[in-house]
């Protein structure tokens, strides 16, 4: 137990032995040199006055920089202005950094504040600012922050002259004035090119130095320029950036008049070109407008060539394809803004070339009448329809100017452009006017569309062109005619109708009808056919008789033709034995009489000739043999009955016979005639007979007769 207490009580006596001999912690120190920053007195228009203070670790271990700061500087204008100290570093043992402190007078008068330097884990060091603020005894123009601006200016090369005036402002005369700049890159021109600031500058007075800047690598700086005298100074700074040749210019372009209403105009270029000596690449193109959208960058392939991924030689160039959509009446304006490496632009690097974009907005206004334009129907066989007029009228309040003008759509070719006064180029004042003249020719029936479009600075406008094409149908009937029987020599049978109708919505024109085969015992007469084209849905009539030559059956066709089409009529007929003649007595007087000349139909011996059938009868008006009844072999002496049987659609206005060049008989509109033979030659005779019809045609034929016995009185032919 007591062994315990006293080795305990050992190791405690060399715990504190050990604390005693421990030696003493290390820590930093800050000295300044000089401990104040005193700025004297500073004119409140000075540019930026700088003092500098040198802090150096005298202590035994780094001193670690926490904060720099002027905590109190107010409104007194003091501020930080850089030097090799800064927070986050460390100032190793016996080692030193600068701070610089800056001051731009706010107020005249005595002008304090502290300098402060703050560590981690080690002591603070303050470093007291003095100043007095006087009155301005000088003034700058330009002044400010930024007073000159060089702009952008070729690395090793001068910038244009620049000017400053300086004027004494106070109530002194100034003196031991001079001009300083805080860098090599500004350089005061020399003699009278220089300005005319000397040495003095009396109260009121004012001078002028002339600077240039002169870059001797690429990039931005900015430089104090000061204006010192005895009595006070004045500052001002310079800008400007050094840069290397590259150039780019941009163009200025008029994209000229444009409708408000006819949406965004045809893509127009500007062109972006690298001028200077070294590759040109760009960093953004933007097309911007005063009012928001009325210039754009054209979409897709009409962009242009200009891109950020493109590097422009010297001498290149590449293109921005814009558009214009005016809003309103009147100049609109806009740009092209290109950011690129190039060194001529402002600001100093990547700055934006401008080109300008300008064109007015108007509002011209197109009237088409009449609108829709409608043709109706028109036969597809036709050709095309008579022209038709669209008439275009500048309506607005500006002159309207065409681009185009043309018929689209499917049916565009069926609508023919057949003249007018209006052209693709054709420009209308206010008021005017131009036509289009244009045709319909269909190709097939049926509804048929199509569209007039003329483009010009209103944009499109059209008319709706309609049209029907039309085509008659042709149709005859009955199919099958049976006209039965008839004794050989005896003319023609009486007559039966063919219809021939039109189905289809185009007048049919009948142009023939034929007789297959050839030569057919039949007679035919056009009737109501040979009046014109049958409209639509209506239709005409045609007589077949039957006059046969030989006995048998004499099957034939009737057929109908028109333009582009046939129909077919099939015919029968059967010819019989003629029935024996009478046996007549001699007449009581047989007098020779004047031969007549012989008609060219009459056959040798006592009968007459039957009428030839023909085998094509052109359908026209015009005057057709009518069909005569079957003659008696004798007549009486005295007198005989003529009758002519009547023509289907045809109105005789007068009938004459004649004999020997006589008129026998002249009649009116009847068509039975009782011919007087006394005094006339017995035996044969030949009668002509001539029928003039209402519709102006004439009708000439004749007949042979011979006189017989008087047993019967008033014998028929």
């Amino acid at each position: 137990m007591r062994r315990s207490i006293a080795s305990s009580i050992g190791v405690l006596l060399l715990a504190l032995g050990g604390l005693t001999a421990a030696p003493a912690s290390a820590a930093p120190a800050l000295t300044a040199a000089p401990a104040t920053l005193d700025f004297g007195s500073v004119s409140t228009t000075s540019y930026l006055v700088s003092r500098t203070t040198t802090l150096t670790n005298t202590g035994d271990a780094p001193y670690a920089i926490a904060s720099i700061t002027i905590p109190d500087a107010g409104t007194t204008g003091f501020q930080l202005g850089g030097g090799t100290c800064s927070a986050g570093t460390s100032v190793p043992v016996g080692s030193s950094c600068t701070v610089t402190a800056l001051l731009r007078p706010q107020a005249t008068g005595p002008l304090q504040a502290t300098l402060r330097v703050t560590g981690t884990g080690a002591p603070t060091r303050d470093v007291p600012l003095a100043a007095t603020g006087t009155p301005a005894e000088l003034a700058v123009d330009p002044a400010g922050s930024v007073g000159l601006d060089a702009g952008n200016v070729l690395v090793s090369g001068t910038s244009a002259p620049l000017t400053l005036t300086f004027s004494a402002v106070g109530e002194r005369d100034l003196t031991g004035v001079r001009f300083v700049s805080a860098s090599t890159r500004v350089r005061r021109l020399a003699g009278v090119d220089g300005g005319t600031c000397g040495a003095t500058l009396p109260r009121g007075a004012s001078c002028t130095v002339v600077v240039v800047f002169e870059p001797t690598q690429e990039g931005g700086v900015g430089v104090g320029l000061d204006l010192l005298a005895a009595e006070g100074s004045v500052g001002t700074s310079l800008r400007g950036a050094g840069v290397l040749d590259r150039r780019i210019a941009v163009d200025d372009i008029d994209l000229g008049e444009w409708s408000i209403v006819r949406g965004a105009s045809a893509v127009r270029t500007v062109t972006v070109r690298s001028t200077g000596t070294l590759p040109l690449t760009l960093d953004g193109i933007d097309v911007t407008s005063t009012a928001i959208g009325e210039f754009t960058r054209a979409p897709g392939a009409d962009a242009g060539t200009c891109t950020t991924a493109v590097e422009i030689p010297p001498g290149g160039s590449c293109t921005v394809g814009v558009r214009f959509d005016p809003g309103a009446v009147g100049a609109r304006s806009g740009a092209v803004r290109v950011r690129s490496n190039a060194g001529n632009v402002t600001p100093f690097r990547n700055g934006n070339a401008i080109g300008a974009l300008t064109g007015t907005g108007i509002e011209p206004a197109a009237t088409l009448t009449p609108s829709p334009l409608a043709f109706g129907g028109q036969p597809v066989t036709a050709g095309a329809s008579p022209t038709r007029t669209v008439t275009l009228t500048s309506s607005g309040t500006t002159r309207l100017e065409l681009t185009a003008l043309a018929v689209v759509g499917a049916r565009a070719a069926e609508y023919p452009l057949a003249g007018g006064t209006c052209t693709a180029t054709t420009t209308l004042d206010p008021g005017a006017s131009c036509t289009v003249a244009i045709a319909f020719d269909p190709a097939a029936t049926g509804s048929r569309t199509a569209t007039l479009e003329l483009l010009g600075n209103v944009g499109r406008s059209t008319v709706a062109l309609t049209g029907t094409g039309t085509a008659p149908l042709l149709e005859a009937g009955p199919a099958r005619l049976d006209l039965g029987a008839r004794a050989v020599g005896s003319g023609p049978s009486a007559g039966e109708d063919v219809t021939i109708a039109n189905r289809g919505d185009a007048p049919l024109e009948v142009t023939a009808l034929e007789l297959s085969p050839a030569g057919a015992p039949y007679v035919l007469d056009p009737g109501s056919c040979r009046s014109g084209p049958v409209a639509a849905g209506g239709s005409c009539r045609v007589t077949v008789a039957f006059a046969p030559v030989a006995v048998g059956d004499a099957p034939a066709t009737l057929v109908v033709r028109t333009a582009d089409a046939a129909a077919a009529v099939q015919l029968t007929g059967r010819g019989t034995a003629p029935a024996p003649a009478p046996v007549e007595p001699t007449p009581t007087a047989t007098p020779t009489p004047t031969p007549d000349p012989p008609a060219p139909t009459a056959p040798a011996g006592d009968a007459p000739a039957p009428a030839a059938p023909a085998a094509v009868v052109p359908v026209a008006p015009q005057a057709t043999a009518p069909l005569l009844p079957t003659i008696r072999r004798c007549v009486s002496r005295r007198s005989f009955v003529l009758r002519i049987l009547r023509t289907a659609g045809r109105t005789p206005r007068s009938i004459e016979v004649r004999y020997a060049g006589r008129v026998l008989r002249r009649s009116g509109r009847s068509l039975r005639s009782r011919i007087d033979l006394r005094g006339l030659p017995k035996g044969r005779f030949t009668v002509r007979i001539v029928v003039r019809f209402t519709d102006g045609t004439t009708l000439r034929d004749s007949r042979q007769y011979r006189t017989c016995t008087p047993k019967r009185s008033g014998g028929r032919a």
